[in-house]
């Protein structure tokens, strides 16, 4: 017992090993491999975000282009004239350009016309206040030397941040002198969020760089961000990890933290992965483990002791070669095969003896069957009552041993079908032609004729008589027998209900074993040979029973033929 203790525990240490390596290099290795593609994702999707952000600024300068380089435009600041407001001014030019704020500046740095809108419900607000601050005390915002001088980007108001741009108002031939500058903006508020993340396919949020009350994961990532590390990545949760930017404003300060939301569904996978690969190791080395306590057990150090145990326990259960075959390739194999091969070649000898004792029994039957004629019908005359009786009985058991002998030749015999078109209740009625119910019980004959089926009807009338009369053997005092069929899936069920005496579970376990029988009459062949009947036809017999209060029988055949389904197959 030390060794095989000492042998076991090694092999559980060893396998503990390999699994930990295991489980660390996997951890390590792959976990961050799958990290790595996620981040990479991530970042990219942050670069669409700050691209897309660029967009709307590029397309609020187009915006600005057509109206600051525009004749009306360039006339408007000078005269203020209504009809330029009526004309072009309208909210539906708000709605339009999806634009939040458009304001006209003099060469001295005067909002000479301005216009607010609120895209969330299409009205028109008051310019805040804040923009005209940021103008006064910026005039690199109007103030324009050149031509071709713009200015674009963010501007944090009180109330929102602002995309804007800002280009000098010329003719519609670019030709000056400059009359001002045209700014038009879009506030970043929900909206446009809303808008972005339903452009983008994912959740977005901002939040100001300098914001006291700014949240615990933007105070994480503001400690992080920097123009030189413009992007910051974190997990959230389990389910979704953030990507953060940094947003400068016009001036190229920090003004706005914005953050992606994305799924994990890479980290997800990869977790999966591993999960996965790490429960298929610990399966392969429990596997490997109880294969190895096994060979060592039974190969090395229990072999011999199995195989002594199993020619012991050949007495007292059905032979098996395959318990022969688990001994190995060493000695103890030799003379694991040698008792395999004897017994074999036995049974082999007792299968052939089988059929030659069936097939020469016949002989000796036939002499006494036309002795017992003879004697009938010369002597009968001249016997006395005791002498007819022993008579009788010589010609019944002559009989009897036939029909012994036709069953065992029977069971021996490869089962061969001959298939014809019929119904459950036409199979039904033609083994009731072949039986006599006794007048103490009752029959309820459910089956139909709906159904057609593919059987041999010649055996499986025979199945059927078989048992009808183990129904009425096991209800001697009457009772009743109810016979039914259902149709299941491609298969039709014959069910044969008695309220009789029932089986024990024992007897249950061998109704179908050839040679048990539980009446005073019989071999036992009947069950037996009617399950293979059966299952020659690629059906089934069971059997329910409870002591006292009877039992069910029930035959499933399938509608169609072994050679049928091939063919449809």
């Amino acid at each position: 017992m030390k060794m095989r203790v000492k042998v076991l525990t090694l092999l559980a240490i060893l396998i503990l090993a390999v699994f930990v390596a295991l489980y660390i290099i996997v951890s390590t290795v792959f976990l961050q491999s799958f990290s790595s593609l996620e981040r990479e994702k991530t970042v990219e999707s942050v670069t669409r975000t700050t691209n897309m952000l660029s967009i709307e600024l590029t397309d609020i300068s187009s915006r600005v282009s057509d109206w600051a380089f525009w004749d009306d435009t360039y006339s408007f600041v000078q005269t203020l004239n209504e009809s330029y407001i009526l004309l072009n001014l309208d909210d539906s030019v708000f709605t339009n350009l999806r634009l939040n704020l458009m304001l006209f500046i003099n060469t001295s740095g005067k909002i000479v016309y301005g216009k607010a809108f609120a895209l969330n419900n299409n009205t028109e607000t008051t310019i805040p206040q804040g923009i005209t601050e940021e103008i006064s005390s910026a005039p690199p915002l109007w103030n324009f030397t050149t031509k071709d001088g713009r200015m674009e980007g963010i501007i944090l108001l009180p109330q929102e941040p602002l995309l804007f741009s800002s280009q000098p108002i010329l003719t519609s031939d670019e030709e000056g002198p400059m009359e001002g500058a045209l700014i038009m903006g879009r506030y970043l508020d929900y909206t446009e969020i809303g808008y972005l993340a339903n452009t983008l396919g994912f959740s977005i949020m901002t939040d100001r760089y300098n914001d006291p009350q700014i949240q615990k994961d933007f105070q994480l990532a503001r400690s992080s961000l920097s123009n030189t590390s413009p992007i910051f990545i974190e997990p959230l949760d389990s389910d979704y990890i953030g990507g953060y930017a940094l947003v400068n404003d016009v001036f190229s300060n920090p003004a706005l933290i914005l953050r992606i939301d994305l799924p994990r569904d890479i980290y997800k996978q990869g977790l999966m992965t591993v999960n996965y690969f790490l429960v298929s190791v610990a399966a392969l080395c429990i596997v490997f483990g109880a294969a190895m306590v096994i060979l060592l057990e039974k190969g090395i150090l229990s072999s011999l002791s199995g195989l002594t145990k199993t020619v012991k326990e050949m007495g007292t259960k059905e032979y098996n070669s395959h318990d022969f075959s688990r001994f190995g390739n060493d000695e103890t194999s030799i003379l694991a095969d040698a008792i395999k091969d004897a017994i074999s070649q036995r049974l082999a000898a007792i299968e052939e003896l089988a059929g030659m004792v069936g097939h020469d029994l016949r002989n000796p039957l036939a002499g006494i069957n036309g002795a017992a004629y003879y004697l009938r019908t010369r002597y009968e005359s001249r016997l006395d009552t005791k002498g007819k009786e022993m008579l009788k009985i010589i010609e019944d058991s002559v009989i009897y041993s036939n029909k012994i002998v036709d069953d065992l030749l029977e069971y021996s015999r490869k089962i061969r079908l001959q298939y014809v078109d019929t119904t459950p209740n036409m199979l039904m009625k033609a083994a009731f032609s072949l039986v006599s119910l006794p007048k103490n019980i009752k029959l309820i004959d459910l089956t139909e004729n709906k159904t057609k089926i593919k059987v041999d009807a010649e055996k499986m009338n025979r199945v059927f008589i078989n048992l009808i009369n183990n129904s009425v053997d096991a209800m001697p005092e009457g009772g009743l027998l109810t016979i039914e069929n259902k149709n299941v899936r491609n298969s039709i069920e014959f069910s044969f209900t008695d309220t009789g005496i029932g089986m024990s579970k024992e007897t249950l376990k061998k109704i179908c074993s050839p040679l048990f029988t539980t009446k005073a009459k019989g071999m036992g062949f009947g069950l037996p040979i009617s399950k293979r009947i059966v299952e020659a036809h690629g059906g089934s017999l069971s059997f329910a029973s409870t002591v006292g209060k009877g039992t069910k029988a029930t035959i499933i055949l399938p509608t169609k033929t072994k050679s049928e389904t091939i063919d449809e197959m």
